[in-house]
């Protein structure tokens, strides 16, 4: 198998290593979970705003005629 597939595996195993402890820590410090959800929330949200935008402005700087090469 090429080195792409063992790097798409390991990149999957990290995220499930990543999302495991992040449950566990949650599941622990339930009362702090709670607490705090509407901050995990706003956090998620600003990554998905973040993450579109660093996808799309790129792409209209390109179509842009005025802008700078």
């Amino acid at each position: 198998m090429d080195n792409t597939f063992w790097m798409a595996l390991a990149a999957s195993a990290a995220a499930a290593v990543v999302t495991t402890l992040g449950i566990l820590t949650i599941r622990r410090f339930a009362d702090w979970g709670q607490r705090h959800t509407a901050y995990f929330m706003c956090v998620a949200a600003g990554v998905l705003i973040a993450a579109s935008f660093l996808h799309i402005v790129p792409r209209a700087i390109a179509m842009s005629p005025g802008a700078p090469a």
